[in-house]
């Protein structure tokens, strides 16, 4: 798994390619357990690159919504490819995140 971030305007834009899995999800806490020291509060998260995510992947995802929401930020989910966004309808963790169809879509939502 691969974690790009970028800071813009008081927002953080991190892009995951490949799996958030058991394997990767470490790596995903660390990455926004730190972000979120630094007082960052609201967040989009371009998962147009992600392959798969699985239960554990899945935890990972809500226990940064309820940080997020624990400090009063905004969390907003992005391009997600049709097994993920399967997986989240199965779930219906659609109905918990605030999920777009891309990085536009999602900027204009958390800016309004």
């Amino acid at each position: 798994m691969k974690i790009d971030i970028e800071n813009s305007n008081g927002m953080v834009f991190l892009s995951i390619a490949g799996n958030l899995d058991n394997n990767q999800k470490g790596q995903f806490q660390e990455t926004y357990l730190q972000l979120l020291k630094k007082n960052t509060r609201y967040f989009i998260l371009d998962m147009s690159e992600m392959n798969f995510v699985d239960s554990s992947g899945l935890g990972a995802l809500v226990g940064f919504l309820k940080k997020i929401r624990a400090v009063n930020g905004k969390l907003k989910l992005c391009g997600l490819v049709d097994s993920v966004k399967e997986t989240f309808s199965l779930t219906c963790l659609d109905k918990i995140f605030d999920i777009h169809n891309n990085m536009d879509e999602a900027k204009k939502s958390l800016s309004a």
